[in-house]
């Protein structure tokens, strides 16, 4: 079915297009020459032969210089404007930018042709021939090199594969046209197409015409478990990565798949990654390929183990571990084998058997291309499903040297380094061979060939007085021989400094080598700046700064911007040189101004605030940027659907006693945020993720009591004409961002009603409401007030949220069995000294729903008034932490809670399974590692002083089951010892108290609702471990 659909989509496309070759006439002619300036030219130069054949002639010579000069400024001019025009319309496409960059500047950057291996034989069909055979095999032939020396099949490693077995099993859901359609507007239009020519730009144009029949062939190949055939075609195309350019072992190969290929890995891609991240099957040292991790968190994890050790006076040995053509050599039995025991089975374990089988490629060098051959070994680089299969192959070389704690293990795909710890350098050097042995002996197993030239390692000190004596040699062990055994096995060489993710890591952790090589790079924009400074303006020289300066100075900074001050200065010069450069100043210009000028930030100041913003999670949005200035407690904005025609935006905000002199400033902010709502106008992701939520909450949406749908309509009535009043529950069904723009145009300040509640403004209000008695006061916003809110800009606090990262991705019902089904109450499955967890499955509701609540108790909580004063303000200040976050868990069905009692704290979360996991480890790691943020102390502990305070305005009958309690409770303190307490109440008080709850804690836990048995499990294993 797929290869017809391939043959119809192509014979349509050919019948109602054509190809047509554009003309390269005068390729070699400046585009800003024009017809005119030509001419110029011309006659310039038909003077200056006039004049050497004259040249007695002083009024011709006079005349052919004015000409000349005339010239010459006109040819700079239209040069000047036409590179203004070019980089001031392309300075909002990075590609386009880049582009017009380098043809200004006349720069050859890019990636080298692969034409060179067409020389490698006699003809290019032998050529062709050579390289394909090269890179349909590479993967075998290493492998048969290992299995030769084993003994051994591929059948017999794959059986030999000894890894933890997941109960949970994963299911390989259908797909849909909207999910297809979603798929298809995420690609993007530069991608290659693959050897059947429908390049992204004609897909997305005809996809209304295509969604419904892929979703079919998608549905049929997942539940038939076969991938097509007709997409296991690829073509190659080598990119040099360095070395001799006829050889090719010196380029990597890039696989050029069919775009319906593509749409389906990503489909299936979606959904295996979903399954490996929710049951916690990757490993937390690996940052390849996995959302939410980067280079930067592998390698401040590497940092941060190696300082840690020799802060501890540790000596440590970092390995550096190099796979030769890891992409190619990854078997598929034992990949297999491997997804097995992570739970691929039945239909999804034929899927991915298929769409490793019987794959074939051809290397493609400009327009020729050799003929297919069979690929036996590795994983498609250039795919989607590739870089997700590589990591769970290679998952399991972490726990192999799990058992040891003098070990850590930072993995970025392959780029793979491990940190030995000893009491000594003969230690340490002991445990780092037996270390290598372990894992020289797990890639054996797996036909992983280790690259030992550029294999190195490090031995870390922080003096020279404490570097190693004598360094022994270190060796790959591919026998069954000891360390210190006189083999030919390989041996890894020592050095003083290494590149490991971009970043040079040197044995003193001083980063001198890596500072060095930036300030080259930096140095090197100067000549960029100096060909461009006449041609750009500013704005866009700024933009080219921060592309070409600035993306090398932020990479990384937080893991070597801490290195010595004379190192920094050196970088921030060659910083200075570029900016004053660019800027046209002089040499000797001071340099006190320059940064603030131009709103940049020096290096060590862009360190600082990578740190901070890495540990504090700077604002995102108007409740953050307001939360800094002491301003609101609560800030709500949504949507008011009841009525047509009416008010249907409105915002709430709960002000501190300094928030009422701030009224206006939080307005503006308001509408600072509505205007950079319109000048990013309607936004796609947005509504589809508005409309995914909605159709989520309509599809699982309880029964309504008819009492509460009376009552409500009945409020409803009370404002608006009966006849306005919306009575049916809404869902988004038709993308229309013109109504959008139309209901952006009316948050306008002249559409604006403000309300105040506030004791301050009681002398203020002259007129009374008939029905309470209530006084109020109304009165119009004048004109310069309006004027300002209307004229307001938004400031670079404020940017629009990011993908909601709670919205479910699985609604099935999970299909495994567990005995708590049938039993009437919950059993318990762990029973640590840490932790109890009590688990039920549930068998009633059959919803993809569950509860998780963790009752943290400490006798502390409640020991003496300040200690559970103390617990109270902590939660506040949690929840004011977890309020962002919870917002866009709330909007998701997901909704987290913390509490607190006589025992402790308490931690619920209930809604959708699917993501409950982020949710609940965001919420520990926040109680676990909490910090106290001393602004935000002083404004939770006003609330809770006012709260104590309130209680005295209650009515009696609270008042009396207050008494109550206090006679009935064997330990309670009283509201005038509570608020006694309160007043002496300190960050570092909370601080201190949060640090002794935590040594000393007791967890009680439930889990209920679509959640198995093991999952369960290893959310409590994960919760322990925090």
């Amino acid at each position: 079915m797929a290869g017809k659909f391939t043959t119809v989509i192509d014979d349509i496309c050919k019948r109602h297009t054509r190809i047509e070759k554009v003309s390269r006439s005068n390729h070699n002619l400046k585009e800003w020459i024009t017809p005119g300036l030509m001419r110029c030219i011309q006659h310039r130069d038909n003077l200056h032969m006039k004049v050497r054949q004259n040249k007695e002639d002083s009024v011709l010579l006079v005349t052919y210089k004015r000409y000349r000069n005339f010239c010459k400024k006109l040819l700079k001019s239209l040069k000047s404007n036409y590179e203004n025009q070019l980089l001031t319309e392309n300075k909002d496409d990075p590609k386009k930018l880049w582009q017009s960059i380098k043809n200004i500047c006349e720069l050859n950057y890019g990636c080298t042709s692969p034409s060179q291996l067409l020389e490698a034989k006699d003809t290019i069909p032998e050529s062709l021939s050579a390289c394909n055979d090269y890179f349909a095999s590479v993967g075998c032939r290493l492998a048969s090199k290992i299995l030769e020396k084993l003994n051994k099949s591929q059948e017999d490693l794959a059986n030999e594969v000894e890894l933890a077995y997941n109960r949970d099993s994963f299911y390989l859901s259908p797909t849909d046209p909207h999910e297809i359609g979603r798929h298809i507007r995420g690609l993007k239009t530069s991608s290659a197409p693959g050897l059947d020519g429908f390049n992204t730009r004609l897909i997305k144009e005809i996809s209304q015409s295509v969604v419904t029949p892929l979703s079919r062939i998608f549905n049929l190949s997942i539940e038939t478990g076969v991938f097509p055939t007709c997409w296991k075609l690829a073509a190659v195309v080598p990119i040099h990565k360095g070395g001799n350019k006829k050889e090719p072992s010196n380029y990597r190969p890039i696989s050029l798949l069919s775009i319906f290929s593509k749409l389906l890995e990503k489909i299936v891609n979606k959904r295996l990654v979903n399954f490996l991240e929710s049951n916690f099957l990757l490993s937390p040292n690996q940052f390849g390929f996995r959302q939410g991790k980067s280079t930067e968190d592998a390698i401040q994890r590497l940092v941060s183990g190696v300082s840690s050790a020799l802060d501890k006076g540790d000596a440590c040995i970092g390995v550096f571990l190099d796979l030769a053509k890891a992409f190619d050599t990854v078997s598929p039995l034992i990949l297999l084998k491997k997804l097995e025991s992570l739970g691929i089975r039945g239909v999804a374990y034929d899927w991915f058997k298929s769409y490793l089988a019987d794959r074939r490629q051809c290397v493609k060098i400009g327009n020729h291309i050799a003929d297919p051959e069979k690929n036996t070994f590795g994983v498609p680089q250039g795919s989607i499903l590739g870089p997700t299969l590589f990591i769970a192959y290679i998952n399991d070389i972490t726990t192999q040297l799990s058992g040891n704690d003098k070990v850590d293990v930072v993995c970025y795909a392959d780029d793979t380094a491990l940190v030995f710890r000893g009491s000594s350098w003969p230690d340490a050097f002991n445990e780092t061979q037996r270390g290598l042995n372990i894992v020289s002996k797990w890639l054996t197993n797996n036909l992983l060939t280790l690259n030992s030239i550029k294999t190195k390692y490090l031995c870390f000190h922080k003096t020279r007085a404490s570097s190693p004596a004598l360094v022994p040699a270190l060796k790959i062990h591919v026998c069954d021989g000891l360390a210190d055994t006189d083999c030919g096995c390989s041996t890894i060489g020592n050095t003083t400094a290494i590149k490991y993710l971009g970043v040079m890591i040197d044995e003193r952790l001083s980063f001198k080598d890596h500072v060095l090589t930036l300030s080259g790079k930096i140095r090197k924009v100067i000549y960029i700046m100096k060909l461009l400074r006449d041609a750009a303006s500013k704005n866009v020289l700024l933009l080219v700064y921060q592309s070409l300066c600035q993306s090398l100075l932020s990479y990384c900074v937080t893991v070597w911007g801490g290195a010595a001050k004379t190192l920094i200065i050196n970088l921030e010069r060659a910083q200075r040189a570029v900016l004053k450069v660019m800027l046209k100043l002089k040499f000797r210009h001071p340099t006190h101004r320059l940064f603030v000028d131009v709103n940049l930030l020096t290096v060590r100041q862009l360190y600082i605030f990578r740190v901070l913003l890495a540990h504090h999670n700077t604002a995102s949005n108007e409740l953050s940027a307001q939360s800094h200035r002491r301003v609101p407690r609560l800030l709500v904005g949504g949507t008011r659907i009841g009525a047509r025609g009416f008010g249907f935006f409105g915002v709430q905000v709960d002000l501190t006693e300094d928030g009422i002199e701030h009224i206006d400033d939080i307005i503006e902010l308001v509408f600072q945020y509505i205007s950079l709502l319109r000048s990013e106008g309607p936004v796609r992701w947005v509504w589809e993720e508005q409309r995914d939520l909605a159709s989520t909450e309509f599809r699982f949406k309880d029964t309504q009591e008819p009492r509460s749908l009376v009552t409500s309509h009945v409020h409803l009535i009370q404002q608006f004409p009966m006849e306005d009043v919306l009575s049916a529950y809404y869902i988004m069904s038709e993308w229309r961002p013109d109504l959008i723009e139309e209901l952006l145009n009316l948050l306008t300040p002249e559409n604006v009603r403000v309300g105040i509640v506030a004791k301050a403004f009681a002398d203020k209000c002259t007129m009374v409401e008939p029905w309470y008695g209530t006084k109020y006061l109304q009165e119009d916003i004048d004109e310069a007030t309006i004027q300002k809110w209307k004229n307001t800009k938004h400031s670079e606090e404020l940017h629009l949220p990011p993908p909601n990262e709670y919205i479910p991705a699985n609604l099935d019902i999970d299909p495994s069995k567990d005995p708590t089904q049938d039993s009437v109450a919950p059993c318990i499955v762990r029973d640590s000294a840490l932790l109890r967890l009590w688990y039920k499955r549930d068998h009633e509701f059959l919803l993809p729903k569950a509860v998780a609540t963790f009752d943290f108790i400490s006798p502390l909580a409640y020991s003496e008034p300040l200690s559970c004063g103390l617990a109270s303000l902590w939660v506040l200040l949690l929840r004011d932490k977890l309020q962002q976050g919870g917002y866009a868990a709330e909007l998701a069905g997901l909704r987290g809670s913390v509490g607190n009692a006589k025992y402790g704290l308490s931690v619920t979360i209930d809604g959708y399974d699917d993501k409950q996991h982020i949710l609940l480890d965001k919420i520990i790691d926040e109680l676990v590692n909490f910090k106290c943020d001393p602004k935000r102390f002083e404004i939770m502990k006003e609330n809770h002083i006012r709260a104590i305070k309130n209680f005295d305005a209650e009515q009696p009958y609270q008042h009396a089951v207050y008494q109550q309690a206090l006679c009935l409770s064997e330990l309670a303190w009283t509201k005038g010892q509570l608020l006694e307490a309160a007043e002496a109440m300190t960050p570092e008080l909370l601080n201190d108290f949060a640090h002794r709850f935590m040594r000393k804690v007791h967890v009680e836990g439930l889990i209920y609702g679509n959640v198995s048995r093991e999952r369960a499990l290893r959310i409590a294993t994960r919760l322990e471990e925090k």
